[in-house]
């Protein structure tokens, strides 16, 4: 196992200019986002989206039936969406797949369920707790073509992080005895990758051709771990020595992660090197309380979507959900210490500065304030479709909205 390659103060970091409130005159407040209810009782914040061609589907646990529930939903043509109104995806139908569990003592890993789209069919794998000892894992894979479902009891357990397609296999990436393991569906064989481990906050699937695995934060480390498997064979990597909040994408064979490190208050975008191995950290923005992210690319160039707490003049509290979109290139900007973060949340857009990725310059980008709300998100998920960004979040209930990234 590797040692970590990134775990460089603040002070280390490439320098970077974070101009916030440097716009001229302040612009209108961008209107909010229709924001919709999915789940009608309290939802667990293990969630888990998969988009197959124009349908996406959504698990979550229901805390009120003790459930795992399935959501389908269609996006809308693409072609409908080329005018100046954007329409979301629509929930066409919530299934009960499985009680879970006989007690509502429930833990952080409640509900975790790994999807994935197989020969054809949808397949959920999910860690059955209702008798006592070990949880029993759980495969149900459909519909077939009559509507049908199949529900099957593995032979082996674990908790289900993580499973992706491998030509006529799924390989699973579970958590056994304190350990990560990966194993093959068909056959018997079973690979230790990290020992020992705690997961913290959400695992996240990465495929391409060359490269596959997953990014998963250890609490008894303190470590965000890369679990790849390359021609090479499969590489544990400590990557950061921070990084519960995260989310992870390949963009070709490179690895790129957003993270929010507590002890310096800031977004980090962590970027692979082609050649020389390691990362190359970048700070994006200040902020604090930040419970999820989300990195997404359009034209190459990143955007970022988080949460975070601000505190206005009267001393309150507020929790917001806050977007990061790149403008046109800043040209001349000296880079300078980070400052920025929000002020309570006056609902209007910002600019800011980023580090170009190559370090050239700095890109214009600009703050949009889309939610603020009374109560913490606890866990967002997001899928890119064109223009259109779809946002599932938890905080009570499971909720969704979507916004045109061309009109903000």
């Amino acid at each position: 196992m590797k040692a970590p390659r990134c775990a460089l103060s603040l002070a280390l970091l490439l320098p970077v200019a974070l101009l916030s409130g440097c716009a001229e005159s302040e612009p209108p407040a961008a209107p909010r986002p229709a924001v919709r209810e999915i789940s009608r009782e309290s939802a667990g914040e293990n969630i888990a989206v998969l988009r197959t061609n124009r349908e996406l589907f959504v698990t979550y646990p229901d805390l009120g039936a003790l459930s795992l529930n399935l959501v389908r939903l269609s996006l809308p043509d693409p072609e409908s969406n080329e005018g100046p109104q954007v329409s979301g995806p629509r929930v066409e139908q919530t299934t009960y797949l499985d009680r879970i569990s006989e007690t509502p003592e429930i833990d952080e890993r409640f509900g975790l369920g790994a999807l994935v789209f197989w020969q054809g069919l949808l397949n959920v794998f999910y860690a059955d707790q209702e008798r006592e000892g070990p949880p029993v894992l759980k495969w149900v894979s459909g519909p077939s073509p009559d509507g049908r479902w199949w529900i099957d009891i593995l032979p082996f357990s674990g908790q289900p992080l993580a499973a992706l397609p491998v030509g006529e296999d799924v390989e699973l990436y579970l958590l056994q005895e304190g350990a990560i393991v990966r194993r093959s569906l068909r056959s018997a064989g079973t690979e230790e990758l990290l020992n020992p481990c705690l997961p913290a906050g959400e695992i996240f699937s990465l495929v391409t051709e060359k490269r596959r695995g997953i990014t998963v934060f250890d609490r008894s480390s303190q470590r965000l771990y890369a679990l790849l498997h390359g021609s090479s064979g499969t590489e544990t990597t400590a990557i950061y020595t921070a990084g519960a909040v995260h989310h992870s994408l390949m963009r070709g064979d490179q690895l790129k992660v957003l993270l929010f490190s507590p002890q310096e208050s800031t977004l980090l975008l962590l970027e692979e090197r082609e050649d020389s191995g390691g990362f190359v950290p970048t700070p994006v923005t200040l902020c604090e309380g930040t419970t999820a992210v989300f990195l997404g690319y359009r034209s190459d160039r990143p955007f970022f979507l988080y949460t975070e707490r601000a505190v206005d003049r009267e001393g309150e509290s507020h929790h917001l959900l806050s977007l990061l979109t790149p403008t046109s290139e800043s040209a001349g900007r000296s880079s300078g210490n980070a400052a920025g973060g929000t002020d309570g949340g006056s609902g209007t857009d910002v600019s800011v500065g980023i580090a170009a990725p190559d370090a050239r310059g700095s890109s214009a980008y600009k703050r949009t304030q889309l939610l603020e709300l009374q109560s913490p998100i606890r866990r967002i998920r997001a899928v890119v479709d064109g223009r259109l960004l779809t946002v599932f979040f938890v905080q009570d209930t499971l909720k969704m909205f979507s916004v045109d990234l061309d009109e903000l």
